[in-house]
Protein backbone atom coordinates (compact mmCIF):
# COMPACT_ATOMS: atom_id res chain seq x y z
CA UNK A 1 0.00 0.00 0.00
CA UNK A 2 1.33 3.25 -0.89
CA UNK A 3 1.96 5.48 2.27
CA UNK A 4 0.33 8.58 0.06
CA UNK A 5 -2.62 6.47 -0.58
CA UNK A 6 -5.87 8.75 0.71
CA UNK A 7 -7.46 7.42 3.79
CA UNK A 8 -10.96 6.36 4.26
CA UNK A 9 -12.78 7.20 7.91
CA UNK A 10 -16.09 5.35 8.67
CA UNK A 11 -18.10 6.29 11.39
CA UNK A 12 -20.67 4.36 12.36
CA UNK A 13 -22.83 5.38 15.98
CA UNK A 14 -26.68 5.21 14.73
CA UNK A 15 -28.17 2.23 16.39
CA UNK A 16 -25.72 0.69 19.36
CA UNK A 17 -28.19 -1.47 20.50
CA UNK A 18 -27.27 -3.49 16.88
CA UNK A 19 -23.37 -2.78 17.50
CA UNK A 20 -20.56 -1.59 18.86
CA UNK A 21 -20.74 2.09 18.35
CA UNK A 22 -17.14 2.80 16.62
CA UNK A 23 -15.24 3.87 14.02
CA UNK A 24 -12.55 3.01 11.72
CA UNK A 25 -9.83 3.67 8.76
CA UNK A 26 -9.33 2.14 5.45
CA UNK A 27 -7.78 2.88 1.74
CA UNK A 28 -8.63 1.54 -1.44
CA UNK A 29 -7.15 -0.97 -3.03
CA UNK A 30 -7.47 -3.03 -6.68
CA UNK A 31 -9.62 -5.87 -5.08
CA UNK A 32 -12.27 -3.32 -2.42
CA UNK A 33 -10.87 -1.90 0.65
CA UNK A 34 -7.95 -2.67 3.17
CA UNK A 35 -9.08 -2.23 6.63
CA UNK A 36 -5.95 -0.57 8.80
CA UNK A 37 -7.51 -0.18 12.01
CA UNK A 38 -10.67 0.14 14.57
CA UNK A 39 -11.55 1.97 17.28
CA UNK A 40 -14.82 1.70 19.79
CA UNK A 41 -16.45 4.52 21.57
CA UNK A 42 -15.93 4.21 25.43
CA UNK A 43 -18.73 2.59 26.27
CA UNK A 44 -18.71 4.81 29.44
CA UNK A 45 -19.12 7.54 28.26
CA UNK A 46 -21.75 9.42 25.73
CA UNK A 47 -21.00 8.72 22.21
CA UNK A 48 -21.08 12.59 21.51
CA UNK A 49 -18.20 12.79 24.14
CA UNK A 50 -16.23 9.95 22.72
CA UNK A 51 -16.73 10.44 18.82
CA UNK A 52 -13.47 12.72 18.30
CA UNK A 53 -11.15 11.46 21.03
CA UNK A 54 -12.04 8.47 19.40
CA UNK A 55 -11.09 9.32 15.67
CA UNK A 56 -7.99 10.62 17.36
CA UNK A 57 -7.17 7.53 18.99
CA UNK A 58 -7.40 6.00 16.17
CA UNK A 59 -5.01 7.65 13.57
CA UNK A 60 -2.71 6.84 16.73
CA UNK A 61 -3.52 3.80 16.53
CA UNK A 62 -2.94 3.39 12.60
CA UNK A 63 -0.19 5.88 12.94
CA UNK A 64 -1.97 7.57 10.12
CA UNK A 65 -1.51 10.94 8.98
CA UNK A 66 -4.61 13.06 9.11
CA UNK A 67 -3.60 14.78 6.06
CA UNK A 68 -3.97 11.97 4.20
CA UNK A 69 -7.65 11.71 4.52
CA UNK A 70 -9.76 11.50 1.69
CA UNK A 71 -13.34 10.17 2.24
CA UNK A 72 -15.29 10.13 5.40
CA UNK A 73 -18.14 7.72 5.56
CA UNK A 74 -20.88 7.79 7.90
CA UNK A 75 -23.97 6.16 8.95
CA UNK A 76 -26.65 8.64 8.45
CA UNK A 77 -29.77 6.14 10.21
CA UNK A 78 -32.50 6.14 11.03
CA UNK A 79 -30.96 6.12 14.32
CA UNK A 80 -31.04 7.71 17.57
CA UNK A 81 -31.46 11.48 17.13
CA UNK A 82 -28.27 13.38 18.99
CA UNK A 83 -26.09 10.60 18.43
CA UNK A 84 -26.83 10.78 14.51
CA UNK A 85 -26.52 14.71 14.88
CA UNK A 86 -23.22 14.24 16.40
CA UNK A 87 -21.93 12.14 13.25
CA UNK A 88 -22.99 14.12 10.97
CA UNK A 89 -21.92 17.09 11.88
CA UNK A 90 -18.32 15.76 12.91
CA UNK A 91 -18.06 13.89 9.31
CA UNK A 92 -18.92 17.47 8.23
CA UNK A 93 -16.47 19.28 10.03
CA UNK A 94 -13.66 16.73 8.96
CA UNK A 95 -14.71 16.77 5.23
CA UNK A 96 -14.69 20.34 4.97
CA UNK A 97 -11.29 20.86 7.07
CA UNK A 98 -9.13 18.31 5.58
CA UNK A 99 -10.75 18.79 1.83
CA UNK A 100 -12.07 15.10 2.16
CA UNK A 101 -14.98 13.65 0.21
CA UNK A 102 -18.15 13.02 2.29
CA UNK A 103 -20.27 9.94 1.70
CA UNK A 104 -23.44 9.02 3.31
CA UNK A 105 -24.55 5.79 4.04
CA UNK A 106 -28.10 4.35 5.05
CA UNK A 107 -27.89 2.48 8.17
CA UNK A 108 -30.27 0.24 7.07
CA UNK A 109 -27.99 -0.54 3.84
CA UNK A 110 -24.93 -1.22 6.99
CA UNK A 111 -27.42 -3.38 8.65
CA UNK A 112 -28.05 -5.83 5.85
CA UNK A 113 -24.57 -6.53 4.86
CA UNK A 114 -24.43 -8.28 7.85
CA UNK A 115 -27.29 -10.48 7.09
CA UNK A 116 -27.45 -14.31 5.73
CA UNK A 117 -28.49 -13.74 1.69
CA UNK A 118 -30.04 -17.18 2.49
CA UNK A 119 -32.67 -15.03 4.52
CA UNK A 120 -33.53 -13.21 1.67
CA UNK A 121 -35.56 -10.61 1.06
CA UNK A 122 -35.46 -9.31 4.25
CA UNK A 123 -36.84 -6.29 5.65
CA UNK A 124 -34.74 -4.04 8.03
CA UNK A 125 -36.79 -2.50 10.43
CA UNK A 126 -34.92 0.62 12.69
CA UNK A 127 -36.02 3.50 14.68
CA UNK A 128 -39.24 1.26 16.60
CA UNK A 129 -41.45 3.40 18.22
CA UNK A 130 -45.19 2.61 19.39
CA UNK A 131 -46.53 0.11 17.01
CA UNK A 132 -44.83 1.03 14.06
CA UNK A 133 -40.92 1.16 12.59
CA UNK A 134 -39.22 2.49 10.14
CA UNK A 135 -38.45 -0.52 7.32
CA UNK A 136 -36.35 -0.93 4.28
CA UNK A 137 -36.92 -4.14 1.86
CA UNK A 138 -33.83 -5.65 0.34
CA UNK A 139 -34.53 -8.66 -2.06
CA UNK A 140 -30.40 -9.43 -1.35
CA UNK A 141 -28.92 -8.47 1.36
CA UNK A 142 -25.58 -7.39 -0.12
CA UNK A 143 -27.12 -5.50 -3.06
CA UNK A 144 -28.20 -2.26 -1.99
CA UNK A 145 -28.89 -1.43 -5.27
CA UNK A 146 -32.14 -3.96 -5.09
CA UNK A 147 -33.79 -1.77 -2.02
CA UNK A 148 -36.52 -0.74 -1.06
CA UNK A 149 -37.54 2.15 1.49
CA UNK A 150 -40.74 1.31 2.43
CA UNK A 151 -41.25 3.80 5.26
CA UNK A 152 -43.24 3.77 8.43
CA UNK A 153 -44.84 0.22 8.94
CA UNK A 154 -47.14 -1.20 11.75
CA UNK A 155 -48.36 -4.69 11.35
CA UNK A 156 -50.66 -4.36 8.85
CA UNK A 157 -47.83 -3.86 6.50
CA UNK A 158 -46.33 -7.24 6.83
CA UNK A 159 -48.39 -9.45 4.64
CA UNK A 160 -47.57 -6.60 1.79
CA UNK A 161 -43.87 -6.93 2.27
CA UNK A 162 -43.25 -10.06 0.71
CA UNK A 163 -40.21 -10.88 2.72
CA UNK A 164 -38.54 -14.14 4.33
CA UNK A 165 -37.36 -12.08 7.34
CA UNK A 166 -37.13 -8.86 9.60
CA UNK A 167 -34.06 -7.85 11.28
CA UNK A 168 -34.55 -5.49 13.68
CA UNK A 169 -33.23 -4.80 17.41
CA UNK A 170 -34.99 -6.48 20.56
CA UNK A 171 -37.07 -3.20 20.22
CA UNK A 172 -38.93 -3.90 17.52
CA UNK A 173 -42.54 -2.89 18.23
CA UNK A 174 -44.92 -6.40 19.74
CA UNK A 175 -47.61 -5.84 17.42
CA UNK A 176 -45.28 -6.54 14.58
CA UNK A 177 -42.97 -8.81 16.02
CA UNK A 178 -46.31 -11.18 16.63
CA UNK A 179 -47.52 -11.13 13.01
CA UNK A 180 -44.53 -12.09 11.66
CA UNK A 181 -44.49 -15.17 13.92
CA UNK A 182 -48.18 -15.75 12.21
CA UNK A 183 -46.78 -15.32 8.95
CA UNK A 184 -43.55 -17.73 9.47
CA UNK A 185 -41.20 -14.80 8.67
CA UNK A 186 -37.97 -15.02 11.11
CA UNK A 187 -36.82 -12.70 12.95
CA UNK A 188 -32.70 -11.74 13.41
CA UNK A 189 -30.58 -9.25 14.89
CA UNK A 190 -28.22 -7.61 12.39
CA UNK A 191 -24.85 -6.18 12.98
CA UNK A 192 -23.46 -2.53 12.53
CA UNK A 193 -20.17 -1.86 12.85
CA UNK A 194 -17.84 0.81 10.88
CA UNK A 195 -16.02 -2.01 9.59
CA UNK A 196 -19.04 -2.73 7.77
CA UNK A 197 -19.88 0.65 7.04
CA UNK A 198 -16.19 0.82 5.09
CA UNK A 199 -16.98 -2.26 3.39
CA UNK A 200 -20.30 -1.24 2.21
CA UNK A 201 -19.79 2.55 1.69
CA UNK A 202 -16.12 2.87 0.63
CA UNK A 203 -17.24 3.05 -3.50
CA UNK A 204 -20.08 4.85 -2.51
CA UNK A 205 -20.41 8.60 -4.19
CA UNK A 206 -20.14 11.68 -2.16
CA UNK A 207 -22.28 14.74 -1.46
CA UNK A 208 -21.93 18.01 -0.83
CA UNK A 209 -21.30 18.77 2.70
CA UNK A 210 -23.94 21.11 2.92
CA UNK A 211 -27.09 18.92 1.31
CA UNK A 212 -26.24 15.99 4.16
CA UNK A 213 -28.56 15.30 6.80
CA UNK A 214 -29.67 12.74 8.99
CA UNK A 215 -32.43 10.29 8.17
CA UNK A 216 -35.19 11.32 10.96
CA UNK A 217 -38.26 9.26 9.39
CA UNK A 218 -40.07 11.44 12.19
CA UNK A 219 -40.12 14.26 13.99
CA UNK A 220 -37.42 14.49 16.61
CA UNK A 221 -39.19 13.82 20.34
CA UNK A 222 -36.61 17.25 21.26
CA UNK A 223 -38.45 19.09 18.52
CA UNK A 224 -41.84 18.03 19.15
CA UNK A 225 -41.19 19.28 22.86
CA UNK A 226 -39.93 22.65 21.28
CA UNK A 227 -43.02 23.24 19.66
CA UNK A 228 -45.30 22.04 22.29
CA UNK A 229 -43.50 24.22 24.67
CA UNK A 230 -43.38 27.75 22.51
CA UNK A 231 -46.98 27.16 20.93
CA UNK A 232 -45.68 25.83 17.49
CA UNK A 233 -43.42 27.88 16.72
Amino acid sequence: MPQSAPLILAIETSNPSMGNAGVALGVRTDAGVDLLASEPLAPETRHSDDLMPAIARLFDRAGADRERLGRVLVSTGPGGFTALRIAVASAKMLAETLGAELVPVPSALVAASSLDPADAPVLVCLASKGSTAFAVRFEHPARGDLAQTLGILDATGMEGAGVRTIASDEHLPEPIARRAAELGIKLVKPHLSAEALMRVGHAMPAVDPLELAPIYPREPEAVRKWRELHGGR
